[in-house]
Protein backbone atom coordinates (compact mmCIF):
# COMPACT_ATOMS: atom_id res chain seq x y z
CA UNK A 1 0.00 0.00 0.00
CA UNK A 2 1.15 3.52 -0.96
CA UNK A 3 0.62 5.73 1.90
CA UNK A 4 1.27 9.79 2.52
CA UNK A 5 1.49 10.66 5.92
CA UNK A 6 0.64 14.55 6.47
CA UNK A 7 1.89 15.82 9.98
CA UNK A 8 2.08 19.22 11.37
CA UNK A 9 5.38 18.64 12.84
CA UNK A 10 8.19 15.89 13.03
CA UNK A 11 11.20 15.23 14.44
CA UNK A 12 14.05 16.85 15.37
CA UNK A 13 10.30 18.89 17.03
CA UNK A 14 9.69 17.27 19.98
CA UNK A 15 6.46 16.30 20.69
CA UNK A 16 4.18 13.30 21.09
CA UNK A 17 2.47 13.98 17.75
CA UNK A 18 5.92 14.58 16.11
CA UNK A 19 7.25 11.25 17.55
CA UNK A 20 4.03 9.29 16.77
CA UNK A 21 4.35 10.12 13.34
CA UNK A 22 7.77 8.92 13.03
CA UNK A 23 7.24 5.67 15.22
CA UNK A 24 4.26 5.08 12.19
CA UNK A 25 6.19 5.65 9.15
CA UNK A 26 8.86 3.07 10.91
CA UNK A 27 6.55 0.77 11.21
CA UNK A 28 5.00 1.12 7.90
CA UNK A 29 7.94 1.01 6.37
CA UNK A 30 9.02 -1.97 8.39
CA UNK A 31 6.26 -4.35 6.99
CA UNK A 32 6.73 -3.12 3.53
CA UNK A 33 4.51 -0.25 2.62
CA UNK A 34 5.78 2.46 0.56
CA UNK A 35 5.44 6.19 2.09
CA UNK A 36 6.51 9.77 2.13
CA UNK A 37 5.92 12.31 4.91
CA UNK A 38 5.02 15.88 4.34
CA UNK A 39 5.40 17.94 7.29
CA UNK A 40 5.22 22.01 7.83
CA UNK A 41 7.93 21.60 10.96
CA UNK A 42 10.79 19.75 11.84
CA UNK A 43 11.56 17.00 8.95
CA UNK A 44 15.84 18.17 8.89
CA UNK A 45 18.41 16.43 6.68
CA UNK A 46 17.73 12.83 8.44
CA UNK A 47 18.82 9.21 7.12
CA UNK A 48 15.23 7.23 7.05
CA UNK A 49 14.39 5.16 4.44
CA UNK A 50 11.55 6.99 3.45
CA UNK A 51 11.00 10.34 1.87
CA UNK A 52 10.53 13.48 4.20
CA UNK A 53 9.49 16.69 2.51
CA UNK A 54 9.03 19.90 4.46
CA UNK A 55 6.30 22.02 3.29
CA UNK A 56 6.31 25.96 4.10
CA UNK A 57 2.55 27.29 4.52
CA UNK A 58 1.76 31.05 3.40
CA UNK A 59 1.14 31.95 6.98
CA UNK A 60 4.44 31.38 7.83
CA UNK A 61 5.57 34.25 6.07
CA UNK A 62 3.70 36.75 8.30
CA UNK A 63 5.51 38.14 10.47
CA UNK A 64 5.16 37.50 14.07
CA UNK A 65 2.95 34.85 13.88
CA UNK A 66 5.21 32.13 14.99
CA UNK A 67 7.09 32.49 18.01
CA UNK A 68 9.69 29.85 17.41
CA UNK A 69 11.32 28.92 14.01
CA UNK A 70 11.11 24.99 14.34
CA UNK A 71 7.22 24.82 15.53
CA UNK A 72 5.82 26.54 12.38
CA UNK A 73 2.62 24.97 12.07
CA UNK A 74 0.19 25.18 9.72
CA UNK A 75 -3.34 26.06 10.36
CA UNK A 76 -6.50 24.85 11.00
CA UNK A 77 -7.95 25.77 7.44
CA UNK A 78 -5.78 24.90 4.25
CA UNK A 79 -2.99 26.61 3.39
CA UNK A 80 -2.18 27.14 -0.05
CA UNK A 81 1.53 26.45 0.41
CA UNK A 82 0.59 23.36 2.09
CA UNK A 83 -1.84 22.37 -0.28
CA UNK A 84 0.77 22.44 -2.93
CA UNK A 85 3.30 20.14 -1.56
CA UNK A 86 0.63 17.78 -0.56
CA UNK A 87 -0.57 17.68 -3.73
CA UNK A 88 2.30 17.50 -5.81
CA UNK A 89 3.65 14.71 -3.41
CA UNK A 90 0.27 12.72 -4.34
CA UNK A 91 0.58 13.18 -7.87
CA UNK A 92 3.77 11.52 -8.05
CA UNK A 93 3.45 8.85 -5.18
CA UNK A 94 -0.80 7.91 -6.09
CA UNK A 95 -1.06 6.78 -2.54
CA UNK A 96 -3.46 4.71 -1.64
CA UNK A 97 -4.41 6.34 1.51
CA UNK A 98 -4.03 10.28 2.78
CA UNK A 99 -3.17 9.78 7.21
CA UNK A 100 -3.27 13.41 8.63
CA UNK A 101 -1.81 14.44 12.24
CA UNK A 102 -2.94 17.76 13.28
CA UNK A 103 -4.14 20.95 11.69
CA UNK A 104 -2.37 20.17 8.40
CA UNK A 105 -5.35 17.51 7.81
CA UNK A 106 -7.77 20.60 6.48
CA UNK A 107 -4.65 21.07 3.62
CA UNK A 108 -5.01 17.22 3.52
CA UNK A 109 -8.83 17.59 2.84
CA UNK A 110 -8.11 19.28 -0.32
CA UNK A 111 -5.69 17.16 -2.02
CA UNK A 112 -7.71 13.85 -0.82
CA UNK A 113 -11.17 15.01 -2.74
CA UNK A 114 -8.66 16.46 -5.78
CA UNK A 115 -7.01 13.57 -5.47
CA UNK A 116 -10.54 11.34 -4.99
CA UNK A 117 -8.36 9.37 -2.20
CA UNK A 118 -9.59 7.99 1.06
CA UNK A 119 -8.29 10.51 4.47
CA UNK A 120 -7.52 9.47 8.09
CA UNK A 121 -7.64 11.82 10.39
CA UNK A 122 -5.29 10.92 13.54
CA UNK A 123 -7.41 13.42 16.53
CA UNK A 124 -3.89 13.85 19.51
CA UNK A 125 -5.65 16.49 21.01
CA UNK A 126 -9.12 18.88 20.57
CA UNK A 127 -7.73 21.24 18.38
CA UNK A 128 -10.77 20.51 16.00
CA UNK A 129 -12.40 22.22 18.15
CA UNK A 130 -10.21 24.50 20.29
CA UNK A 131 -7.43 27.18 19.02
CA UNK A 132 -5.46 26.15 22.22
CA UNK A 133 -6.15 22.50 21.54
CA UNK A 134 -6.64 21.87 25.35
CA UNK A 135 -10.38 22.47 25.12
CA UNK A 136 -9.36 24.05 28.56
CA UNK A 137 -11.17 27.80 29.46
CA UNK A 138 -9.83 29.11 33.17
CA UNK A 139 -8.52 26.16 34.03
CA UNK A 140 -12.25 23.77 33.38
CA UNK A 141 -12.76 22.05 30.10
CA UNK A 142 -15.33 24.16 27.84
CA UNK A 143 -18.67 23.42 26.91
CA UNK A 144 -18.60 25.25 24.19
CA UNK A 145 -16.37 24.79 20.57
CA UNK A 146 -14.63 27.33 18.85
CA UNK A 147 -16.57 30.57 18.43
CA UNK A 148 -16.90 34.19 19.49
CA UNK A 149 -16.48 33.03 22.80
CA UNK A 150 -12.70 32.00 22.35
CA UNK A 151 -11.71 35.70 23.05
CA UNK A 152 -12.55 36.33 26.00
CA UNK A 153 -10.67 32.97 27.23
CA UNK A 154 -8.81 33.17 30.46
CA UNK A 155 -5.57 31.83 30.89
CA UNK A 156 -4.34 31.78 26.86
CA UNK A 157 -1.39 32.87 26.20
CA UNK A 158 -2.33 33.71 22.79
CA UNK A 159 -2.94 37.46 21.54
CA UNK A 160 -7.19 37.65 21.06
CA UNK A 161 -6.77 38.57 17.83
CA UNK A 162 -4.67 35.17 16.67
CA UNK A 163 -6.98 32.98 18.73
CA UNK A 164 -9.97 34.77 17.18
CA UNK A 165 -8.89 34.16 13.70
CA UNK A 166 -7.99 31.04 14.84
CA UNK A 167 -11.02 29.92 16.41
CA UNK A 168 -12.98 31.10 13.16
CA UNK A 169 -11.11 29.00 11.16
CA UNK A 170 -11.64 26.35 13.13
CA UNK A 171 -15.41 26.67 12.78
CA UNK A 172 -15.55 27.27 9.44
CA UNK A 173 -13.83 24.41 8.02
CA UNK A 174 -15.64 21.75 10.49
CA UNK A 175 -18.73 23.35 8.81
CA UNK A 176 -17.47 23.06 5.55
CA UNK A 177 -15.45 19.76 5.03
CA UNK A 178 -15.53 18.57 1.26
CA UNK A 179 -15.13 14.95 1.49
CA UNK A 180 -15.70 12.44 4.62
CA UNK A 181 -12.67 11.32 7.05
CA UNK A 182 -12.27 8.38 9.16
CA UNK A 183 -10.97 9.49 12.51
CA UNK A 184 -8.67 7.63 14.76
CA UNK A 185 -8.75 9.53 17.97
CA UNK A 186 -6.29 8.43 20.79
CA UNK A 187 -8.20 8.01 23.31
CA UNK A 188 -11.99 7.02 24.42
CA UNK A 189 -11.98 10.74 25.71
CA UNK A 190 -10.83 12.09 22.71
CA UNK A 191 -13.44 10.05 21.07
CA UNK A 192 -16.21 10.97 23.55
CA UNK A 193 -15.39 14.74 23.40
CA UNK A 194 -15.96 15.44 19.61
CA UNK A 195 -19.15 12.92 19.34
CA UNK A 196 -20.39 15.55 21.87
CA UNK A 197 -19.55 18.26 19.84
CA UNK A 198 -21.04 16.96 16.83
CA UNK A 199 -18.44 14.81 15.20
CA UNK A 200 -20.97 12.60 13.16
CA UNK A 201 -17.53 11.10 10.77
CA UNK A 202 -16.72 7.63 11.94
CA UNK A 203 -14.66 7.46 15.12
CA UNK A 204 -12.67 4.53 16.40
CA UNK A 205 -10.00 4.72 19.34
CA UNK A 206 -6.82 3.60 18.31
CA UNK A 207 -4.20 4.92 20.74
CA UNK A 208 -0.46 5.97 20.81
CA UNK A 209 1.84 3.12 21.31
CA UNK A 210 5.69 2.68 21.87
CA UNK A 211 8.03 -0.40 20.95
CA UNK A 212 8.22 -3.23 23.90
CA UNK A 213 11.39 -3.01 25.37
CA UNK A 214 14.61 -5.54 24.91
CA UNK A 215 15.46 -5.41 28.88
CA UNK A 216 14.47 -7.95 31.11
CA UNK A 217 12.10 -6.07 33.87
CA UNK A 218 14.16 -4.73 36.95
CA UNK A 219 12.38 -3.69 40.29
CA UNK A 220 12.52 -0.04 40.94
CA UNK A 221 15.11 1.54 43.55
CA UNK A 222 13.72 1.29 47.01
CA UNK A 223 14.95 4.84 47.53
CA UNK A 224 14.64 5.78 44.28
CA UNK A 225 13.18 9.79 43.13
CA UNK A 226 9.56 10.44 42.36
CA UNK A 227 9.92 11.25 38.87
CA UNK A 228 8.10 13.70 36.33
CA UNK A 229 8.77 13.90 32.81
CA UNK A 230 7.17 16.84 31.51
CA UNK A 231 7.34 20.54 30.50
CA UNK A 232 6.25 23.05 33.75
CA UNK A 233 3.09 24.37 31.59
CA UNK A 234 0.13 24.52 34.27
CA UNK A 235 -2.08 22.20 32.89
CA UNK A 236 0.48 19.22 33.42
CA UNK A 237 0.03 19.85 36.99
CA UNK A 238 3.79 19.91 37.95
CA UNK A 239 2.43 22.54 40.43
CA UNK A 240 0.43 19.99 42.06
CA UNK A 241 3.09 17.49 42.40
CA UNK A 242 5.61 20.16 43.96
CA UNK A 243 2.65 20.73 46.78
CA UNK A 244 2.38 17.18 47.41
CA UNK A 245 5.97 16.60 47.41
CA UNK A 246 6.51 19.23 50.12
CA UNK A 247 3.47 17.63 52.15
CA UNK A 248 5.51 14.49 52.17
CA UNK A 249 8.58 15.98 53.16
CA UNK A 250 6.96 18.22 55.98
CA UNK A 251 5.97 14.61 56.77
CA UNK A 252 9.49 13.00 57.15
CA UNK A 253 9.91 11.85 53.45
CA UNK A 254 13.36 12.87 52.21
CA UNK A 255 12.42 11.66 49.12
CA UNK A 256 13.79 13.65 45.95
CA UNK A 257 10.95 14.71 43.56
CA UNK A 258 13.13 14.54 39.40
CA UNK A 259 11.77 16.86 36.74
CA UNK A 260 12.55 15.90 33.42
CA UNK A 261 11.40 17.95 30.45
CA UNK A 262 11.65 21.46 32.16
CA UNK A 263 13.64 24.78 30.88
CA UNK A 264 16.34 24.61 33.22
CA UNK A 265 18.97 22.20 35.58
CA UNK A 266 19.06 22.99 38.70
CA UNK A 267 18.88 21.31 42.41
CA UNK A 268 16.72 23.11 44.99
CA UNK A 269 16.58 21.15 48.35
CA UNK A 270 14.94 18.29 47.36
CA UNK A 271 13.97 18.82 44.23
CA UNK A 272 16.23 17.94 41.16
CA UNK A 273 15.56 19.74 37.83
CA UNK A 274 17.60 17.29 35.08
CA UNK A 275 16.07 19.88 32.07
CA UNK A 276 15.49 18.05 28.62
CA UNK A 277 16.55 14.45 28.37
CA UNK A 278 16.44 11.90 25.39
CA UNK A 279 17.86 8.40 24.41
CA UNK A 280 19.61 6.65 26.88
CA UNK A 281 19.63 9.81 29.35
CA UNK A 282 15.53 9.88 29.58
CA UNK A 283 15.58 5.99 29.97
CA UNK A 284 18.32 6.04 33.13
CA UNK A 285 15.96 8.62 34.25
CA UNK A 286 12.89 6.36 34.14
CA UNK A 287 15.08 3.42 35.26
CA UNK A 288 16.55 5.12 38.66
CA UNK A 289 12.66 5.93 39.48
CA UNK A 290 10.57 4.85 42.70
CA UNK A 291 7.91 5.91 40.76
CA UNK A 292 6.22 7.86 37.80
CA UNK A 293 3.91 10.64 38.48
CA UNK A 294 1.71 12.02 35.80
CA UNK A 295 -0.38 14.94 37.87
CA UNK A 296 -2.40 16.19 35.05
CA UNK A 297 -5.07 18.97 35.29
CA UNK A 298 -6.75 18.41 31.57
CA UNK A 299 -8.67 15.68 29.88
CA UNK A 300 -4.72 14.58 28.64
CA UNK A 301 -5.74 12.78 25.46
CA UNK A 302 -2.73 9.69 25.62
CA UNK A 303 0.52 10.54 27.55
CA UNK A 304 3.45 8.46 26.37
CA UNK A 305 5.02 9.33 29.30
CA UNK A 306 2.70 6.46 30.69
CA UNK A 307 3.75 4.34 28.33
CA UNK A 308 7.35 4.62 28.74
CA UNK A 309 6.91 4.22 32.19
CA UNK A 310 5.38 0.88 31.89
CA UNK A 311 8.04 0.15 29.14
CA UNK A 312 10.73 0.23 32.40
CA UNK A 313 8.33 -1.34 34.78
CA UNK A 314 7.22 1.97 37.18
CA UNK A 315 4.55 2.05 39.02
CA UNK A 316 2.38 4.91 38.04
CA UNK A 317 0.39 7.71 40.28
CA UNK A 318 -2.15 9.66 37.65
CA UNK A 319 -4.88 11.88 37.91
CA UNK A 320 -8.18 10.34 36.97
CA UNK A 321 -8.59 12.39 34.02
CA UNK A 322 -8.47 11.98 29.89
CA UNK A 323 -6.72 8.93 28.14
CA UNK A 324 -4.97 8.01 31.92
CA UNK A 325 -7.98 6.21 32.24
CA UNK A 326 -7.63 3.79 29.52
CA UNK A 327 -3.79 3.52 30.38
CA UNK A 328 -3.27 2.98 33.76
CA UNK A 329 -5.22 -0.05 35.50
CA UNK A 330 -6.48 1.23 38.87
CA UNK A 331 -4.68 -0.98 41.65
CA UNK A 332 -2.43 -2.84 39.14
CA UNK A 333 -0.28 -0.82 37.22
CA UNK A 334 -0.82 2.30 39.31
CA UNK A 335 -3.46 4.82 41.30
CA UNK A 336 -5.58 7.11 39.60
CA UNK A 337 -5.97 9.87 41.84
CA UNK A 338 -8.52 13.03 42.11
CA UNK A 339 -6.94 15.93 39.81
CA UNK A 340 -5.63 18.76 41.26
CA UNK A 341 -5.53 17.68 44.62
CA UNK A 342 -2.18 17.96 46.36
CA UNK A 343 -3.42 16.18 49.47
CA UNK A 344 -4.83 13.13 47.27
CA UNK A 345 -1.53 12.82 45.23
CA UNK A 346 0.47 13.11 48.92
CA UNK A 347 -1.35 10.48 50.32
CA UNK A 348 -1.17 7.74 47.28
CA UNK A 349 2.22 8.93 46.83
CA UNK A 350 3.13 7.92 50.94
CA UNK A 351 0.87 4.77 50.70
CA UNK A 352 2.84 3.38 47.55
CA UNK A 353 6.69 4.55 47.98
CA UNK A 354 7.29 2.58 51.46
CA UNK A 355 5.43 -1.01 49.71
CA UNK A 356 8.11 -2.49 48.11
CA UNK A 357 5.87 -5.65 47.20
CA UNK A 358 2.94 -3.24 45.65
CA UNK A 359 5.97 -1.03 43.79
CA UNK A 360 6.97 -4.07 42.09
CA UNK A 361 3.78 -6.01 41.12
CA UNK A 362 2.47 -2.83 39.59
CA UNK A 363 5.65 -2.35 37.35
CA UNK A 364 5.26 -6.05 36.42
CA UNK A 365 1.84 -5.53 35.25
CA UNK A 366 2.93 -2.55 33.73
CA UNK A 367 5.03 -4.20 31.68
CA UNK A 368 2.59 -7.19 30.85
CA UNK A 369 0.18 -4.18 30.13
CA UNK A 370 2.12 -2.36 27.91
CA UNK A 371 1.59 -4.73 25.25
CA UNK A 372 -1.79 -3.46 24.43
CA UNK A 373 -0.02 -0.25 23.36
CA UNK A 374 2.81 -1.67 21.74
CA UNK A 375 3.71 -1.23 17.85
CA UNK A 376 3.02 -4.93 17.46
CA UNK A 377 -0.70 -4.09 18.34
CA UNK A 378 -1.65 -1.01 17.14
CA UNK A 379 0.39 -0.84 14.19
CA UNK A 380 -1.74 -3.57 12.21
CA UNK A 381 -4.62 -1.97 13.68
CA UNK A 382 -3.51 1.47 11.89
CA UNK A 383 -3.40 -0.54 8.94
CA UNK A 384 -6.63 -1.84 8.82
CA UNK A 385 -8.03 1.44 9.65
CA UNK A 386 -6.49 2.05 5.57
CA UNK A 387 -7.94 -1.21 4.70
CA UNK A 388 -11.78 -0.50 5.77
CA UNK A 389 -11.37 3.43 5.24
CA UNK A 390 -10.41 2.67 1.43
CA UNK A 391 -13.25 -0.05 1.37
CA UNK A 392 -15.81 2.02 2.62
CA UNK A 393 -15.04 5.47 0.27
CA UNK A 394 -15.14 3.11 -3.11
CA UNK A 395 -18.44 1.98 -1.80
CA UNK A 396 -19.52 5.41 -1.72
CA UNK A 397 -17.81 6.75 -5.04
Amino acid sequence: MRVLLVSDGYPPVSGGLEAHVKRLAKYLNGVGHELVVVTAAGGGAGDSPWKVVVSSTWLAHVPGIHHQTMRRLPPPWPDPGMVRVIDDVAKRLNPDVIHAHGWCSSSARVVASRRDVPLVVTLHDYGMLCPMRTLLNGGQMCSHTAGLRCVRCPGSDQSAPKRLTLAAGIAITRKYRPVKSKYLAVSNAVAEVHRQAGVTDLIEVVPNFIDMPDSPFVPAPKHGPILYVGPSTEVKGLDVLVSAHRILVDRGKRTILHHVGGASISQDGYIVRSGRLCGDDLEAAYSSARVVVIPSKWEEPCPTVALEAMGVGRAIIASAVGGLIDIVDNGATGELVRPNDPQALASALEALLDDNQRVESMGRAGRIRLEQFSTTTIGPRIEAAYVTTRSSYRNTI
